[in-house]
């Protein structure tokens, strides 16, 4: 989906798969380094697209609303890195899920958040996963998102965008997945900002 090279993909795609695996540990490791910098705050929002990509949408979540909040320091350092991209673990993700299973949107929080952030040539990328709790069962979410070039002010470093990003479904996509099945959804539209935390 994105067009920075297929190295650099399988690097990002094996570090997710590793955060998952092995957040707990990474979270000893991260949680030596005091912050000395400001917060900056991750916000996606939006409506999911009806109907869904794939899968059987088993918390009915498309056509449903979003949003989503994930907290990374600037001090904060990659746990991996590669030419152009780099990914952090153990950020804080809280958020509210619409589902037609319940009338009210219902929360979801990580203290394992794995994001990864990649300068391409055409566009720069975005891609977090994390263990989330919806209705009471534990799924895997992972949202991509393609975003224009220079979204990134610092390189691949925690730091505000420069502006709000718009998303599509030909930009971003979110998934679940319960180890059993996976649900991939298209964002109708939303937005990401990256601001500091006030």
């Amino acid at each position: 989906m994105f067009s920075f090279s297929m190295h650099k993909m399988r690097a990002v795609t094996i570090a997710t798969g590793a955060v998952m695996a092995a957040g707990a540990m990474w979270h000893l490791a991260a949680s030596t380094q005091p912050a000395t910098a400001p917060d900056v705050i991750y916000t996606a929002q939006g409506t999911f697209a009806s109907p869904q990509l794939s899968g059987a949408d088993l918390f009915q979540l498309a056509g449903e609303s979003f949003k989503i909040y994930v907290t990374a320091n600037m001090a904060d350092a990659p746990h991996a890195t590669g030419t152009g991209w780099a990914a952090y673990t153990d950020l804080k993700l809280q958020g509210l899920v619409g589902t037609g299973l319940d009338p009210s949107p219902v929360p979801i929080a990580s203290s394992y958040t794995f994001m990864a952030l990649a300068i391409g040539t055409a566009n720069d990328a975005l891609e977090l996963a994390a263990p989330v709790t919806v209705i009471k069962s534990k799924v895997t979410m992972r949202a991509t998102i393609k975003m224009p070039l220079n979204t990134f002010l610092k390189g691949w470093r925690i730091y505000p965008f420069g502006s709000k990003v718009t998303l599509a479904p030909a930009t971003a996509t979110a998934s679940y997945a319960n180890g059993t099945d996976t649900t991939t959804l298209a964002i109708a539209s939303g937005s990401l900002t990256a601001t500091l935390k006030k």
